[in-house]
């Protein structure tokens, strides 16, 4: 009981300590870097640098929980006794802390090399927990499956010492399991593990930069929908409003708001979204339901995002394409430092005269 009590009181600082991220602080995003823009002949051919295929088979077609992490102080990834012993640990803290009679756990913290390939060094760390009942030992249930990972640069490790920064965590599993795993990780490496929330600004933000064509000719089907869906002020949360667009109809409207900028780009040149494009985006999509629909959203909030290569509420999401893992994790671990390394930040996503102020 004394260890439950201590943990409960543990997860609760670390909540206490991370409510400062809502206080109003925090600068609005100004742009968000997409990536270079590729000729047709590159898209066609797969001709890239970019290899995503070992983070594509962990993480898309999955339902996943979008977490961010603070350094972990302590963590050698290079021993391999010592990640056995990491193993071990968790294991027998699991063991103490999910009081479940004729259970017996296993625990393995795992390397994955190459993961993204837009860092320098590119590894990711898999944890994993998995549960079998005494009376049946042939049957093991996975109870957490989490990979920490830094899927971009931006930030300035050098002054954080004796710790591995992996800033971005997806994680499935049980809610007991999970919530029994981050606490134990926090103690075993002094991190937080907060869970990121998609606001309806990031979701904003979201549709365009997943719109946003690679290439010239990007092809986009035309019978594939987008659901947007919004949740209406001083109701339920359960009472939704759904709205759904042909895929080609609002890459087509996000194209006469952006095709001015791309054209003025060279080939290999970064496609940068900026929030004034965002919002006359949205703007326009308004006018678009009230013209079409008689629909007028007021103070409705985003909520929901769901479409052939992404679906995206709260902190949960599934991905099922690889170049939109790409811009959706990129997007996520900005959030993720902006929230947990912000003396280390290096990026001009956001205004820094705001943070400032």
């Amino acid at each position: 009981m004394a260890s439950s009590t201590q943990n409960e009181s543990f997860l609760a600082t670390r909540t206490l300590l991370f409510t400062s991220r809502t206080s109003g602080i925090q600068a609005p995003r100004q742009q968000f870097n997409v990536g270079p823009r590729r000729s047709v002949l590159q898209s066609n051919s797969g001709d890239s640098d970019t290899d995503w295929s070992i983070a594509s088979s962990e993480l898309l077609s999955q339902t996943w929980t979008i977490w961010g992490v603070s350094p972990l102080f302590g963590f050698d990834k290079d021993n391999e006794i010592k990640l056995k012993l990491y193993a071990k640990k968790l294991r027998e803290e699991i063991a103490n802390n999910l009081t479940q009679e004729n259970v017996t756990y296993e625990a393995k913290f795992t390397i994955i090399p190459n993961f993204s390939p837009n860092v320098i060094n590119p590894f990711a760390l898999k944890v994993e927990v998995n549960a079998k009942s005494v009376e049946n030992p042939d049957v093991e249930k996975s109870i957490y499956k989490g990979i920490f990972m830094s899927w971009i640069s931006g930030f300035d490790e050098t002054n954080i010492r004796n710790s591995v920064t992996l800033p971005l965590l997806l994680c499935r599993g049980t809610q007991s399991g999970t919530r029994a795993v981050h606490i134990i990780i926090g103690h075993m490496f002094d991190c937080m593990i907060v869970a990121l929330d998609a606001s309806q600004d990031d979701l904003l933000w979201l549709l365009p930069i997943i719109l946003t064509p690679a290439s010239d000719e990007e092809e986009t089907s035309k019978s594939s929908e987008v659901s947007l869906e919004y949740r209406i002020p001083g109701l339920p949360l359960t009472d939704t409003i759904n709205v759904k667009f042909l895929l080609s109809t609002l890459v087509t409207i996000w194209k006469s708001v952006y095709e001015k900028r791309i054209n003025e780009l060279e080939i290999e040149a970064d496609l940068i979204v900026y929030t004034e494009d965002v919002d006359k985006f949205h703007k326009i999509l308004h006018s678009h339901m009230l013209s079409v629909a008689g629909l007028q959203l007021g103070l409705c909030s985003l909520h929901k995002i769901s479409m052939k290569s992404l679906t995206i509420t709260d902190n949960r999401m599934k991905i099922m394409s690889s170049e939109t893992m790409n811009r959706v994790l990129s997007f996520l671990q900005e959030s993720a430092l902006e929230h947990l390394y912000p003396l280390h930040l290096n990026t001009p996503s956001r205004s820094t005269n705001s943070i400032a102020e």
